[in-house]
């Protein structure tokens, strides 16, 4: 890979309520990089109402990489889980990157999609987890579980972001979810870590949709955040010599920017 090595998630392309509607958005961004790696969820490969408009975005984000050219990977998120460019994680030196919707074995506890089949995933889970599970076992755990969430879908194009903000409170245990899930997130971030990726230093993850360094025992924890509205989105920046974490700023005319300065940094062991 060629640095520096920037990392960002949750782009959630074509979806009403994400920030990038034109992938030009990206390129003060993109431009600064060797290698991009699009932490899963870039695009809504799983809506088939968005399909044809995230798809579009989606080829433009490619050509632009190529144009720019940046060496690009895509990892695999619950939005877009089929993208087999690596296994679904990478490993660079001390730190591991992956989406993080495999931290929870109900991949997202809090949604409308797991809400409404929640008996037969958390069956799926226990069975999963009593006979054991690897680290690949627990991505295909993730992919069934999406699988089974996928048949409660509801159509998203055409949605407004009051509609979008509106639809966290519906059911009522669903924002009572978000919020227990959140408060819990980093204790399993650092537990699966601990155990799937002992010699990690650095575990840089997305999916939970905000942004933050945490750091215990030894093991720094960042998430990503993600590009739509209501969140706030963070790269993660690996160079020779350190990585680093810039906070992601949207322009008036709807350009993003990477703050000056960072938020966080350490050399690299």
């Amino acid at each position: 890979m060629r640095k520096p090595i920037y990392i960002l998630s949750d782009l959630h392309l074509g979806h009403p309520a994400a920030w990038v509607t034109d992938v030009e958005m990206l390129r003060p961004i993109l431009a600064g990089a060797g290698t991009v790696i699009f932490n899963g969820d870039t695009w809504q490969a799983l809506a088939e109402d968005l399909i044809e408009h995230s798809t579009a975005l989606f080829d433009d984000l490619v050509g632009l990489c190529e144009e720019l050219e940046v060496e690009y990977y895509f990892l695999p998120g619950n939005h877009d889980p089929d993208m087999d460019q690596t296994p679904g994680w990478l490993e660079i030196g001390e730190i591991a990157v992956l989406h993080g919707d495999v931290i929870h074995p109900e991949v997202s506890p809090w949604s409308q999609y797991y809400l409404s089949q929640k008996d037969e995933i958390d069956a799926l889970v226990r069975q999963s987890l009593d006979e054991g599970c690897s680290l690949r076992g627990r991505f295909s755990l993730a992919h069934q579980v999406v699988e089974l969430m996928s048949a409660a879908r509801r159509p998203l194009a055409g949605q407004s972001r009051w509609r979008y903000y509106l639809s966290l409170l519906w059911p009522p245990v669903r924002l009572w979810r978000i919020l227990t899930v959140k408060k819990s997130a980093l204790k399993q971030a650092f537990k699966f870590t601990r155990q799937y990726f002992p010699h990690a230093s650095v575990m840089v993850f997305g999916h939970f949709h905000f942004p933050i360094v945490y750091q215990d025992q030894g093991l720094t924890l960042m998430n990503t955040g993600a590009m739509m509205e209501g969140c706030q989105s963070q790269v993660v920046i690996i160079t020779s010599a350190s990585i680093e974490v810039c906070s992601v700023r949207r322009g008036t005319s709807g350009e993003l920017t990477l703050s000056q300065g960072n938020k966080w940094k350490r050399k690299v062991k």
